[in-house]
């Protein structure tokens, strides 16, 4: 019986034990794990992720998505990544606390390099895992008879190629920005510019080539008669360059060839020159004379710009296009003749050329741009040929001395602020060919007595005769319907105007400070609905009379 009963106390034992350790269990505290959809749980039993017990060894696996890297792994905020085994992307805790877990990922790609071409920068950049928008410097060896004309990304070529001696090693470097999978090629030619001080002759028959800033101490310089090309910035900020004697061999001159050789006074071009290429003699600002051969047909953008002692220049009879700041700022510029034949003069192709007086458009010319002859501030006298059909956006702003202009009966449009600030103009004809004569037309013109309004003109747009302060009296023809904000502001001598009832619309302060204007005659019979309640403007101490009748 004493066993019995041992026995008994024994088994009660056990069950308050188990029944204890089941109240402790449960008991116990969970926590809420929170995955970002490309993190999995590795657990050879399945987790309730709601409900993961106090202190359970957990690991975590990162689903990497094809062509994409971690960018970051964070564990409640927390940044992780580093902790990462690396290519493998697991993790591994234990849970104390609720936890998410938030990935970010960024694309990335593979380069493949030819033969010769190496990594410069990032050192240690693994070429088959890049980062989007990673920028890379690559470097080639130049050998033999190989010239470079430009790396290429698929059929992308470089902006810019720097040459560069490294261990008495010619070298050729580009950057590039990883957008996507490429293969990297290089493009052999003879058409590129190389390093400084270094004539670079490919073979027996092919170009040989100045280099980018070549010879850039020495003053006085001649090119060999066996180069055909100038490259691309050959003497560029050579500022010691006075005078170059240029072979009749050279065929062509590369972009930028001449651009701000500071000290060069004046350059004969080879006869087989046909296009004088972009800013190539760009901010010379001691050029005072240039011979162009009768073969150049173009004169691109910047050619000439900022040459600021260039006195005179020949334009060859085959030249069809001056190109946009062809001749910008060139200060000193008197004459120049413009043959018949020139078909356009583009956007500020002789903007502030401020010693310019006269000027004679042919009537080939059928296109004048923007800016075309603006801050000419000694130009006096222009015609504009029946060929031209509009008249810019401030083709002659800021003419200063300008008194006479023809306009030739061709013009049907004048565009925004074309004669703004021409302060000597006294008087213009506008031919009743023009129907539009845009804002600020001649804003600013402090001397203009009178003028006449077609009667094509259906509006008078904004500022058109903003600070007229000579302007006496305007005829306003039948054929406006409307008068824009500002349009006669500031026009201190005008006394007296008359409004046809044809204008159903008018704008803000239209006679703003006409502090002469004593009587508007207006021939509706009251205030047109589209006129602005403050259309005379401050300002102003005119009476209005309506329902005028001569």
């Amino acid at each position: 019986m004493k066993k019995n009963l041992s026995r008994n106390i024994f088994i009660l034992a056990i069950l308050f034990l188990l029944v204890s350790c089941d109240g402790n269990r449960n008991n116990q505290r969970t926590f809420n794990l929170i995955l970002s959809k490309d993190v999995f749980v590795v657990s050879e039993t399945p987790l309730n992720l709601n409900k993961i017990p106090e202190n359970t060894l957990v690991t975590v696996f990162v689903d990497v998505p094809n062509n994409k890297i971690i960018k970051s792994f964070k564990v409640n905020d927390e940044e992780k990544l580093s902790t990462l085994k690396e290519k493998k992307f697991y993790f591994s805790f234990r849970m104390t606390k609720t936890t998410e877990i938030t990935t970010n990922f960024e694309e990335f790609y593979k380069l493949t390099l030819p033969t010769g071409v190496s990594l410069v920068n990032p050192k240690s950049l693994d070429i088959n895992v890049i980062p989007e928008g990673t920028e890379i410097t690559l470097k080639t060896e130049i050998l033999g008879d190989k010239a470079i004309e430009s790396f290429y990304q698929e059929q992308s070529p470089s902006d810019k190629i720097d040459y560069y001696f490294e261990d008495e090693k010619l070298y050729a470097k580009t950057t590039f920005t990883i957008k996507e999978n490429c293969n990297i090629d290089i493009k052999y030619s003879d058409s590129i510019s190389i390093p400084p001080s270094f004539c670079y002759e490919e073979s027996e028959n092919d170009t040989t080539l100045v280099s980018r800033e070549a010879m850039k101490e020495y003053s006085n310089v001649k090119i060999p008669d066996f180069v055909t090309k100038i490259g691309w910035q050959a003497f560029t900020n050579c500022k010691n360059l006075n005078t170059i004697i240029i072979p009749n061999s050279v065929q062509s001159i590369r972009e930028e060839a001449f651009s701000s050789a500071l000290n060069l006074k004046s350059v004969v071009l080879p006869e087989n020159i046909t296009t004088i290429e972009r800013a190539t003699f760009y901010n010379c600002k001691s050029l005072e004379s240039v011979v162009i051969p009768e073969n150049v047909t173009n004169i691109e953008v910047a050619a000439f710009s900022y040459c600021s002692e260039l006195r005179s220049i020949n334009i060859p009879n085959k030249i069809i296009s001056i190109s946009n700041d062809a001749f910008k700022n060139c200060e000193s510029l008197k004459n120049i003749s413009i043959p018949n034949g020139l078909n356009s003069i583009a956007n500020s192709a002789f903007s502030s050329c401020k010693s310019l007086t006269e000027i004679v458009i042919p009537n080939s010319v059928t296109y004048i741009g923007k800016f075309a002859f603006s801050n000419c501030v000694n130009l006096k006298t222009i015609n504009i040929p029946n060929s031209i059909n509009s008249i810019s956006n401030q083709t002659f702003y800021n003419c200063k001395s300008l008194e006479n202009i023809s306009i030739s009966d061709s013009v049907n449009s004048i565009e925004r602020a074309a004669f703004e600030s021409c302060e000597s103009l006294t008087e213009i004809v506008i031919p009743d060919s023009v129907e539009l004569i845009s804002g600020a037309t001649f804003k600013d013109c402090i001397n203009l007595e009178s003028i006449n309004i077609p009667n094509g003109i259906n509006f008078i747009n904004y500022e058109t005769f903003f600070n007229c302060k000579s302007l006496k009296s305007i005829y306003i023809p039948d054929s406006v319907t409307g008068i824009g904000e500002f349009a006669f502001a500031s026009c201190e001598s005008l006394t007296e105007i008359v409004i046809p009832d044809t204008v159903t619309t008018m704008g803000r302060e239209v006679f703003k400070d006409c502090t002469n204007l004593t009587t508007i005659n207006c021939e509706a019979e009251i205030k047109p609905d589209g006129w602005d309640d403050n259309w005379k403007g401050n300002g102003c101490p005119a009476n209005v009379e309506w329902g005028y009748t001569e």
